[in-house]
C-alpha cells in the first residue's frame, strides 16, 4: 500500500473524531481511491460499496459508489449514515477539528485538507502546510503534530501516541486507535465527553449545572433540578425541572396549613382545620362549624352560638338553661322545685314553668313550685294549685283516681281562686288559700279517725282540712301549722303513713313574746321565722339541723338560732328537708345552711353561707335536697 493510501487512512482515523456523521453508505470502508486511479471516485475519498482497484491495491475491481466529489465531498450511492465518514450533511465539530462539508477534519495535518477544506497533499501536512514525510520515520521523525511512527514499516502514519499530539478538548491519546478524543471535563462548560471520546452538548457533573438546575444527570447528561435548589412555593420534579407546589412541611407557611402533600405536592390544612377559600379555617370555629364554610346560624335570644363535636349549636347565658331549640330564664323571682326523680323545674320571671323532662314546656302563670317523689305542684298567678307527674297510685296528683299520670299541668278541682303555697311530701299535698284555708289529698296518716279534726284520711281529690291558718309546714310524716289566732306555737300533726296507722298531735312553744310568721317541717325537725326575721328550730338535733351543738335524738324545745341572721339582716325564707339539714333565706338574697353538711355529712350546727357566688329570692325543698330560685337544679348542702 502506498504512501498517499497510508496518508488518507490516517484521514480516516481523524474522521473518527467527527461530532456529526459524515459521509456513509450500505458497504464497507475497504480502500482508499483517487481520481486518478479510480473513475467516479473523488480523490482521496473512501471507496464505499465495492472493493480496492488494482491501482489502489489487490482484488482489481473497480469503484463505482461515488456518483459525483462536490467541494470534496463524495456523494456516494447507497443509504443510511452511521458514525465515521460520509452520510449527512453540515458537521458540527470541537476544535482542533473543522467542518469541511459533513466531516470534521483537522487541517493542520490532514492532507486532504491541509490549511483549508479544498486543499489537498500529495504527501504529508503538517502545520496546516503540505510536506513531504520521511520514508524511514526511524532515521528522521515524523512531524509532532498528526502523526507518528509505525515502527514496523517505519511510515508515518496519521494519528497519535502521546497526550501531547492532542490538544483543545480532543486532548486524550488513545493508543489502541491512535486517536484524539476527549476526557472527563476536556469539553467545557456546556459539554460532556461521550462513550465515543466525542464531545456532545451536556453535563457529565454537577459543577457545569447552576440555579434552580444544579446538579447533573450523568445518565441524561441534563442538568437537573435538587431537593434544595427551587424556590420558595416550588418543588424538583421527576422531569428534573422546578415546579409549583411544595416537596416538604418546611416549605407549608401559611397559617394553619403546614403539611405538605408529597403526593398531590401541595401544602394541606392541620389537623383540625379544613379549607375554605384559599383559607385553612377552624372545624371547631362557629364560622366553618365541622367540615362547613359557612358560619352556624345565629342562636336563640340569650344564647351564644357553639360548635361542639363538629356540629352547630348553643349555650345559654349566664342565668338561662337549654330546653329544646330556646334558652329559657331560671327562676330568679320566684322558685325551682325538683323531684326524687330528677324532673327539675324552674320558673322564669315572666311565669312560665319550664321542666327538664317529661312535663311538657313551658306552662305559663305559675308562681311556685313544690315537689317529692314524681310529683311536681305549682301555684297559678290566678290563684289555682296544679300538678303533674308521672306517678298517681295514692292519689298524690289530686286529680282523681281515673288519671294514673299527667305530662302537664293539670288543675286540682274543689278548692278556691285564691291559694298562694303549694306542698308535697311522702304522696300527699297541702295547699293554703291567702283567707287561710287549707287543703290536702292523696295518702293520709289513718283511715279511721273518728271525729278527731287533725286526722289525715287518703283523698284522691282535694278536700278542705280547716281554717284560720297563717302559714304551714310539710314533712314526710307530719304537717306543721301556725294558726293565725295562736302565731306563739306550732302545731304539728301526723304519724306513720298506711291503713291502719297511729297519728299523733304535737305543740311547739315559741319563747315568750315571739310571733311566729313562717315554719317548715323535714322528718324529725322543723325551723319558723318570727316577725323579726330570726330563726327558731325544734325536734332532734343529730347532725346540727338545729342550729347550736347537740346530739339529742328527742324532740328538743323551739328555740333561737343563736347569732343568726347577721346584723341588720332579716331571714325571710326558710326549708328543712327529710334529712338533716335546715337553710334560711336572707333579706340581702344570701343562702345560709346547717346541719349535716358536704359530701361527709359533717354535722355543722352553724349557718353557713352557701352559693356564696349567688343571690336568691326564695328557698324550698324536696325529700334530700335544697331548691333555692335561681339554680334550676337542686342541690345537697
Amino acid at each position: 500500500m502506498n504512501t498517499t493510501m497510508t496518508m488518507a487512512r490516517g484521514a480516516a482515523l481523524v474522521a473518527m473524531l467527527m461530532v456529526a456523521a459524515g459521509c456513509s453508505g450500505g458497504g464497507q470502508n475497504t480502500g482508499w481511491c483517487s481520481a486518478s486511479t479510480c473513475a467516479g471516485c473523488c480523490n482521496g475519498e473512501v471507496c464505499e460499496g465495492g472493493t480496492e482497484p488494482t491501482a489502489c491495491g489487490t482484488n482489481g475491481a473497480a469503484c463505482t459508489n461515488c456518483a459525483s466529489c462536490t467541494a470534496g465531498v463524495c456523494d456516494v450511492g447507497g443509504t443510511g449514515g452511521g458514525a465515521g465518514v460520509g452520510g449527512g450533511m453540515g458537521a458540527t465539530c470541537v476544535a482542533p477539528l473543522v467542518a469541511c462539508g459533513t466531516e470534521c477534519v483537522d487541517t493542520r495535518s490532514d492532507p486532504n485538507h491541509c490549511g483549508t477544506c479544498t486543499s489537498v497533499c500529495t504527501s504529508g501536512c503538517s502545520n496546516s502546510a503540505c510536506s513531504t514525510l520521511p520514508t524511514d520515520c526511524t532515521a528522521t521523525p515524523c512531524p509532532s503534530l498528526g502523526y507518528y511512527c509505525d515502527l514496523g514499516s517505519k511510515q508515518c502514519k496519521q494519528g497519535c501516541v502521546l497526550d501531547t499530539q492532542c490538544s483543545g478538548p480532543l486532548n486524550k491519546c488513545d493508543t489502541a486507535t491512535r486517536t484524539c478524543g476527549c476526557q472527563t471535563a476536556s469539553c467545557g462548560a456546556a459539554s460532556y465527553c461521550t462513550a465515543a471520546r466525542t464531545c456532545a452538548a451536556g453535563c457529565e457533573q454537577s459543577g457545569q449545572c447552576s440555579g434552580q438546575t444544579n446538579t447533573c444527570n450523568v445518565s441524561t447528561h441534563a442538568c437537573v433540578c435538587s431537593a434544595n435548589s427551587c424556590p420558595a412555593g416550588s418543588f424538583c420534579g421527576a422531569n428534573g425541572a422546578c415546579a409549583t407546589g411544595c416537596a416538604a412541611n418546611t416549605q407549608c407557611t401559611a397559617a394553619n396549613e403546614n403539611v405538605c402533600n408529597t403526593s398531590s405536592h401541595a401544602c394541606q390544612c392541620n389537623a383540625g382545620f379544613h379549607k375554605c377559600g384559599t383559607a385553612c379555617v377552624s372545624n371547631t370555629s362557629i364560622n366553618s362549624c365541622g367540615n362547613s364554610c359557612t358560619p352556624c346560624a345565629a342562636p336563640p335570644a340569650h344564647a351564644a352560638a357553639a360548635c361542639t363535636g363538629g356540629a352547630c349549636g348553643f349555650t345559654c347565658d349566664d342565668g338561662y338553661f337549654k330546653l329544646g331549640s330556646a334558652c329559657f330564664l331560671k327562676a330568679t323571682v320566684n322558685q325551682t322545685s325538683n323531684s326524687s326523680y330528677e324532673i327539675n323545674c324552674a320558673i322564669d320571671s315572666g311565669g312560665d314553668t319550664l321542666c327538664s323532662k317529661y312535663i311538657g314546656n313551658p306552662t305559663p302563670d305559675l308562681v311556685t313550685l313544690a315537689a317529692s317523689y314524681n310529683v311536681i305542684c305549682a301555684t297559678s298567678k290566678n290563684g289555682a294549685v296544679l300538678c303533674a307527674g308521672p306517678d298517681n297510685l295514692a292519689g298524690e296528683l289530686g286529680l282523681g283516681q281515673t288519671v294514673t299520670a299527667s305530662s302537664s299541668f293539670q288543675p286540682l278541682m274543689g278548692m278556691p281562686a285564691t291559694m298562694v303555697k303549694v306542698a308535697h311530701a311522702e304522696h300527699r299535698g297541702f295547699a293554703l288559700s291567702a283567707t287561710g284555708e287549707l287543703y290536702r289529698w292523696g295518702m293520709g296518716w289513718q283511715t279511721n279517725s273518728g271525729s278527731n279534726p287533725w286526722a289525715v284520711q287518703p283523698a284522691q281529690t282535694p278536700i278542705a282540712w280547716g281554717t284560720g291558718f297563717k302559714d304551714f309546714g310539710l314533712g314526710e310524716q307530719y304537717v306543721c301549722v301556725i294558726l293565725a289566732a295562736s302565731p306563739e306555737f306550732v302545731r304539728c300533726t301526723g304519724g306513720y303513713s298506711g291503713s291502719g296507722g297511729s297519728y299523733t298531735t304535737k305543740f311547739f312553744d315559741a319563747p315568750a313574746g315571739v310571733t311566729l310568721e313562717k315554719v317548715a317541717y323535714g322528718y324529725t325537725h322543723g325551723c319558723a321565722i318570727d316577725t323579726l326575721g330570726k330563726v327558731y328550730c325544734w325536734g332532734r338535733a343529730t347532725g346540727g339541723q338545729l342550729g347550736y351543738a347537740s346530739t339529742s335524738v328527742s324532740d328538743l324545745p323551739m328555740t333561737v338560732v343563736p347569732n343568726f341572721p347577721p346584723a341588720g339582716r332579716k331571714a325571710i325564707a326558710i326549708a328543712t328537708n327529710s334529712f338533716t339539714n335546715s337553710c334560711a333565706l336572707l333579706d340581702d338574697g344570701r343562702l345560709f345552711c346547717w346541719g349535716a353538711m358536704g359530701a361527709g355529712n359533717v354535722a355543722t350546727p352553724t349557718p353557713t353561707h352557701v352559693r356564696t357566688s349567688e343571690t336568691f329570692t326564695n328557698i324550698s325543698n324536696n325529700r334530700e335536697k335544697m331548691c333555692p330560685s335561681g339554680a334550676f337544679s337542686c342541690f345537697d348542702p
